[in-house]
Protein backbone atom coordinates (compact mmCIF):
# COMPACT_ATOMS: atom_id res chain seq x y z
CA UNK A 1 0.00 0.00 0.00
CA UNK A 2 1.23 3.43 -1.01
CA UNK A 3 0.75 6.12 1.75
CA UNK A 4 1.93 9.22 -0.14
CA UNK A 5 2.61 12.35 2.46
CA UNK A 6 2.56 15.29 -0.07
CA UNK A 7 3.12 18.99 1.22
CA UNK A 8 2.67 21.78 -1.00
CA UNK A 9 1.30 25.42 -0.49
CA UNK A 10 -2.45 25.33 -0.03
CA UNK A 11 -2.53 28.47 -2.39
CA UNK A 12 -1.69 26.32 -5.54
CA UNK A 13 -3.32 23.80 -7.37
CA UNK A 14 -1.95 20.88 -8.68
CA UNK A 15 -3.22 17.13 -9.60
CA UNK A 16 -2.35 13.98 -8.88
CA UNK A 17 -3.13 10.04 -9.76
CA UNK A 18 -2.58 7.32 -7.16
CA UNK A 19 -2.20 4.10 -8.83
CA UNK A 20 -2.40 0.74 -6.86
CA UNK A 21 0.29 -2.34 -7.86
CA UNK A 22 2.10 -2.19 -11.25
CA UNK A 23 2.04 -5.68 -12.21
CA UNK A 24 4.89 -6.10 -15.51
CA UNK A 25 5.85 -9.80 -14.52
CA UNK A 26 5.80 -11.92 -17.73
CA UNK A 27 4.58 -9.45 -19.70
CA UNK A 28 7.08 -8.55 -23.27
CA UNK A 29 8.12 -5.11 -23.37
CA UNK A 30 6.90 -4.75 -26.80
CA UNK A 31 3.05 -5.48 -25.34
CA UNK A 32 3.72 -1.94 -24.26
CA UNK A 33 0.75 -2.41 -21.38
CA UNK A 34 0.42 1.08 -20.33
CA UNK A 35 0.01 2.52 -23.98
CA UNK A 36 -3.91 2.35 -23.46
CA UNK A 37 -3.96 4.95 -19.95
CA UNK A 38 -0.85 6.88 -20.79
CA UNK A 39 -3.40 9.69 -22.14
CA UNK A 40 -4.89 10.17 -18.62
CA UNK A 41 -1.83 9.16 -16.78
CA UNK A 42 0.16 12.08 -18.31
CA UNK A 43 -3.01 14.66 -18.09
CA UNK A 44 -1.98 15.15 -14.64
CA UNK A 45 1.23 17.19 -13.20
CA UNK A 46 1.99 13.48 -10.90
CA UNK A 47 1.14 10.03 -11.42
CA UNK A 48 2.16 7.72 -8.92
CA UNK A 49 2.28 3.57 -8.58
CA UNK A 50 3.34 0.92 -6.44
CA UNK A 51 6.28 -0.84 -8.24
CA UNK A 52 5.07 -4.36 -7.36
CA UNK A 53 7.61 -6.48 -9.76
CA UNK A 54 11.03 -6.18 -9.42
CA UNK A 55 12.91 -4.83 -12.91
CA UNK A 56 15.60 -7.34 -12.96
CA UNK A 57 17.48 -9.82 -15.52
CA UNK A 58 19.05 -11.39 -12.34
CA UNK A 59 18.61 -15.21 -11.97
CA UNK A 60 19.58 -15.55 -8.29
CA UNK A 61 16.46 -15.65 -6.41
CA UNK A 62 15.77 -14.61 -2.87
CA UNK A 63 16.30 -17.74 0.02
CA UNK A 64 13.10 -16.52 2.35
CA UNK A 65 10.68 -17.94 -0.66
CA UNK A 66 10.93 -21.54 -0.23
CA UNK A 67 10.63 -24.00 -2.95
CA UNK A 68 7.58 -25.77 -1.10
CA UNK A 69 6.01 -22.27 -0.82
CA UNK A 70 6.66 -21.59 -4.43
CA UNK A 71 4.92 -24.96 -5.67
CA UNK A 72 1.72 -24.26 -3.16
CA UNK A 73 1.79 -20.93 -4.35
CA UNK A 74 1.42 -19.38 -1.16
CA UNK A 75 4.86 -17.12 -2.00
CA UNK A 76 5.45 -16.05 -5.51
CA UNK A 77 8.54 -14.83 -7.13
CA UNK A 78 7.84 -11.85 -9.43
CA UNK A 79 10.14 -10.15 -12.07
CA UNK A 80 9.79 -8.00 -15.03
CA UNK A 81 12.46 -6.16 -17.77
CA UNK A 82 13.94 -3.37 -16.74
CA UNK A 83 13.57 -1.63 -20.12
CA UNK A 84 9.92 -1.31 -18.54
CA UNK A 85 11.26 1.65 -17.18
CA UNK A 86 11.00 4.07 -20.50
CA UNK A 87 7.83 2.94 -20.87
CA UNK A 88 6.49 4.08 -17.09
CA UNK A 89 8.02 7.25 -17.65
CA UNK A 90 6.81 7.59 -21.50
CA UNK A 91 3.17 6.73 -20.04
CA UNK A 92 3.22 9.70 -17.68
CA UNK A 93 4.36 8.07 -14.03
CA UNK A 94 6.91 9.99 -12.66
CA UNK A 95 7.37 8.52 -9.30
CA UNK A 96 7.40 4.79 -8.08
CA UNK A 97 7.09 2.83 -4.20
CA UNK A 98 9.32 0.45 -4.49
CA UNK A 99 9.29 -0.78 -0.73
CA UNK A 100 7.17 -3.65 -1.13
CA UNK A 101 6.90 -7.93 -0.44
CA UNK A 102 8.45 -8.51 -3.73
CA UNK A 103 11.37 -5.76 -4.07
CA UNK A 104 13.85 -8.32 -2.80
CA UNK A 105 12.62 -11.17 -4.88
CA UNK A 106 16.00 -11.46 -6.41
CA UNK A 107 18.08 -9.70 -3.71
CA UNK A 108 20.27 -6.75 -3.47
CA UNK A 109 21.56 -7.30 -6.75
CA UNK A 110 17.80 -7.20 -8.18
CA UNK A 111 17.30 -4.20 -6.16
CA UNK A 112 20.35 -2.24 -7.31
CA UNK A 113 19.56 -3.16 -11.16
CA UNK A 114 15.91 -1.87 -10.54
CA UNK A 115 16.97 1.20 -8.85
CA UNK A 116 19.59 1.91 -11.39
CA UNK A 117 17.09 1.38 -14.58
CA UNK A 118 14.83 4.14 -13.05
CA UNK A 119 17.49 6.69 -12.76
CA UNK A 120 18.19 6.43 -15.99
CA UNK A 121 14.85 6.79 -17.25
CA UNK A 122 14.57 9.51 -14.84
CA UNK A 123 11.69 7.63 -12.52
CA UNK A 124 11.59 8.83 -9.20
CA UNK A 125 11.60 5.74 -6.50
CA UNK A 126 11.01 6.02 -2.57
CA UNK A 127 10.28 2.92 -0.34
CA UNK A 128 13.54 0.83 -0.79
CA UNK A 129 17.45 1.30 -0.77
CA UNK A 130 21.37 0.00 0.29
CA UNK A 131 20.58 0.43 3.78
CA UNK A 132 17.67 1.23 6.10
CA UNK A 133 18.68 5.37 6.10
CA UNK A 134 19.30 4.96 2.59
CA UNK A 135 15.22 3.18 1.96
CA UNK A 136 13.52 5.81 4.41
CA UNK A 137 14.74 9.03 2.11
CA UNK A 138 11.92 10.76 0.77
CA UNK A 139 11.33 11.01 -2.84
CA UNK A 140 11.13 14.72 -4.72
CA UNK A 141 9.76 15.24 -7.66
CA UNK A 142 9.78 18.41 -9.45
CA UNK A 143 6.79 20.22 -11.50
CA UNK A 144 7.54 21.91 -14.90
CA UNK A 145 7.11 25.51 -12.73
CA UNK A 146 9.80 24.44 -9.92
CA UNK A 147 7.94 24.00 -7.67
CA UNK A 148 8.83 20.48 -5.06
CA UNK A 149 6.42 17.31 -4.04
CA UNK A 150 8.08 15.58 -1.19
CA UNK A 151 6.53 12.01 -1.74
CA UNK A 152 7.20 9.18 1.61
CA UNK A 153 6.38 5.70 0.67
CA UNK A 154 5.36 4.01 3.48
CA UNK A 155 4.19 0.41 3.87
CA UNK A 156 1.06 -0.57 6.61
CA UNK A 157 2.83 -3.30 8.71
CA UNK A 158 1.07 -5.02 11.43
CA UNK A 159 0.80 -2.26 14.63
CA UNK A 160 1.99 0.76 12.61
CA UNK A 161 0.51 3.26 9.56
CA UNK A 162 -3.45 3.64 9.39
CA UNK A 163 -4.95 1.57 6.62
CA UNK A 164 -7.59 2.96 4.33
CA UNK A 165 -9.63 0.73 2.04
CA UNK A 166 -11.91 2.53 -0.26
CA UNK A 167 -14.25 1.12 -2.48
CA UNK A 168 -15.11 3.34 -5.33
CA UNK A 169 -17.63 2.86 -8.84
CA UNK A 170 -19.84 5.77 -10.61
CA UNK A 171 -22.82 5.15 -8.50
CA UNK A 172 -21.21 5.59 -4.65
CA UNK A 173 -18.53 4.46 -2.43
CA UNK A 174 -17.70 2.45 0.96
CA UNK A 175 -14.59 3.25 3.10
CA UNK A 176 -13.10 1.52 5.74
CA UNK A 177 -10.18 2.88 7.86
CA UNK A 178 -8.87 1.86 11.50
CA UNK A 179 -8.82 5.46 12.52
CA UNK A 180 -10.46 8.81 12.19
CA UNK A 181 -8.23 10.56 10.95
CA UNK A 182 -8.01 7.52 7.77
CA UNK A 183 -10.94 7.21 7.57
CA UNK A 184 -11.88 11.22 6.94
CA UNK A 185 -8.61 10.74 3.93
CA UNK A 186 -10.31 7.39 2.84
CA UNK A 187 -14.00 9.46 2.06
CA UNK A 188 -12.10 12.67 0.45
CA UNK A 189 -10.10 10.36 -1.87
CA UNK A 190 -13.21 8.60 -2.67
CA UNK A 191 -15.70 11.46 -3.65
CA UNK A 192 -12.53 12.65 -5.75
CA UNK A 193 -11.77 8.91 -7.81
CA UNK A 194 -15.76 8.92 -7.87
CA UNK A 195 -16.09 12.75 -9.45
CA UNK A 196 -13.27 11.52 -11.96
CA UNK A 197 -15.26 8.24 -13.09
CA UNK A 198 -18.13 10.18 -13.51
CA UNK A 199 -16.20 12.66 -16.42
CA UNK A 200 -14.14 10.02 -17.85
CA UNK A 201 -17.97 8.05 -18.63
CA UNK A 202 -19.02 11.60 -20.24
CA UNK A 203 -18.84 11.82 -24.22
CA UNK A 204 -15.11 12.06 -25.08
CA UNK A 205 -14.01 10.82 -21.72
CA UNK A 206 -11.50 7.42 -21.49
CA UNK A 207 -14.47 5.64 -20.50
CA UNK A 208 -16.75 6.14 -23.27
CA UNK A 209 -18.34 2.98 -24.11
Amino acid sequence: MILAAISLAATHSWSLVLGGDLMLNQIPVKYRPLATIAPFLRSANLAVANLESPLTTKKVCTPRKSAAELKARSQYLLKADPAFTAQIADAGIRMVSVGNNHCMDYNGEGLAEMRSALDRSKVVYAGAGSNVNDAAKIGVFTLPDGRRIPVAMKGGGAGSGTNVVVNVDASGSQVQGDAGKGEQLGRVISQAVQQELIRQRRPGGLLTA
